[in-house]
């Protein structure tokens, strides 16, 4: 018989999270290599992602459930939990510490840094928020009147280039804290690619 809607609902679901699971890993291999002053291709930075794809899943999982546990005892700590958790994924990718390895990582190295990180997320959330207002209802809206496709086109292409960023900010936080406690300069850190 053929699958029913459900089943492809959750066939769907599940494929596109191991596809942005694939991206988060790529995205985090480029903001090392781009802060480095080196050149990636696709390939290899979708080959990292594939690479490192069932740890990423199993500490993007556990990432999940710890601040959703938070965020169930009151809306702070699940916010710390977030800002402490901030560079689990990069760990993951980068140093390969194993799934624990890689949550214990990211609480030491955001430790004393957490207030900095929710700041940082924070301005870029909303700053995020605001240009995906202006994709998603301001520009059709502008543009309706003379070319109903064009504010939508725009607006996607708004949405698609500043929504990818977000995932860039986790690489950057965990470059940032690598250099300023450990000591470790981005030639190191991008050498695990190489």
């Amino acid at each position: 018989p053929p699958p029913t809607l459900p089943q492809v609902f959750w066939l769907a679901y599940f494929a596109t999270m191991l596809l942005f699971l694939v991206e988060v890993g790529a995205i985090t291999q480029g903001v090392i290599s781009y802060l480095a002053g080196k050149r990636v291709s696709l390939g290899a930075m979708i080959a990292t992602g594939v690479r490192r794809l069932v740890p990423l899943l199993v500490v993007g999982i556990l990432c999940y459930l710890i601040v959703l546990v938070g965020l169930v005892f009151l809306l702070v700590p699940g916010v710390i939990l977030a800002c402490a958790l901030a560079a689990a994924i990069p760990a993951v990718v980068v140093e390969r510490p194993g799934v624990f390895g890689a949550i214990k990582r990211s609480f030491a190295l955001t430790k004393g840094k957490r207030f900095a990180i929710f700041v940082a997320f924070l301005v870029f959330f909303v700053l995020l928020m605001g240009l995906s207002v202006m994709g998603s209802f301001l520009l059709p809206q502008l543009t309706a009147s003379f070319s109903p496709m064009l504010g939508t086109w725009l607006g996607l292409a708004v949405n698609v280039v500043f929504g990818t960023l977000f995932w860039v900010a986790p690489g950057v936080v965990y470059h940032d804290l690598r250099v300023a406690k450990d000591g470790v300069s981005t030639a190191q850190l991008v050498a695990v690619f190489e």
